[in-house]
This record gives structure tokens, sequence and C-alpha cells, in this order.
């Protein structure tokens, strides 16, 4: 079962606004993934490995989204490879960002936020729709 993470419409990405899904575990959602880029390679005729650290991927995550409107979802998908600010619920974000109040419910802001793409899209009988939204971090945001 699918249910809204955050009740109110105010999670958004630029100016707009959508809620967010999640079928997970009613306890925590996952969070932001950042892939280590490394190399072992085994030098032969020796018991010895050798490892390259190569750095790391750009933090990104996904998320499962309800916007009200087809509007709206066309709005965001104007936005796909787009850079703006991510706003999410406080409570399923542990990076830092900026901290806002929005009727007495705490939201983080992250600025230099991509919008990667757009997936899963479903046209629900009221007129909202469903889609999956790929998120990356331009910049290195300390959790």
């Amino acid at each position: 079962m699918t249910t809204l993470f955050a009740q109110t419409r105010l999670c958004g990405f630029g100016d707009v606004k959508f809620g967010v899904l999640w079928g997970g575990d009613p306890y925590g959602m996952p969070g932001w993934a950042q892939e280590s880029y490394a190399n072992t390679v085994h030098i032969p005729g020796g018991n010895v490995n050798e490892t390259f650290l190569m750095g790391l991927s750009p933090l990104t995550i996904t998320y499962d989204l309800v916007l009200d409107t087809k509007d709206d979802y066309r709005a965001l998908a104007a936005l796909q490879q787009a850079s703006g600010t991510l706003t999410v619920y406080t409570a399923m974000c542990e990076l830092a960002g900026r901290e806002v109040v929005l009727f007495g419910q705490a939201y983080t802001e992250l600025d230099n936020t991509l919008l990667i793409g757009l997936s899963r899209q479903m046209v629900r009988v009221d007129g909202a729709v469903e889609c999956s939204a790929t998120f990356q971090l331009d910049e290195v945001v300390s959790a």
C-alpha cells in the first residue's frame, strides 16, 4: 500500500509543488545514495592487490511523487535536466540544508539540485498524476 508521506503538497522543485508517496517501511525512507568508485587490481605472481580510489558519485535519490493536476506534471516535466531548489519534508531528508517552517511543519530546502528525469507516469482517475523523479545534488552537502 502506498501512502502519502507528507500530507500537504508543500514539497516541491522550483515552483512546482507535489506530495511524496512511500510504500515501504512506515518508520523510514531511503536516503540519498552515493556510489564509491574504486578499482582493485591483482598483481600477477604475488599475493598483492592494489586498490585505486577514484572518487565518489554525486548524491542521488528517487522519490515517488503525486502532483495534483496534469498541468503540474507538465510543469515538472519541463524542469527535467534543470537545476533548482528541492523542498522536502525534513523528516525524510538526512542532508543539511536551509530549514523552513510552513504551516507548523519543518521542511528542508536543498539548492543546486538537478531533476535528472521522470519515469513511471500514471494518471489517476481523479486527475492527479503519479510519477518517479530522480534528483541529484550538484554540490557536496554535509550529512
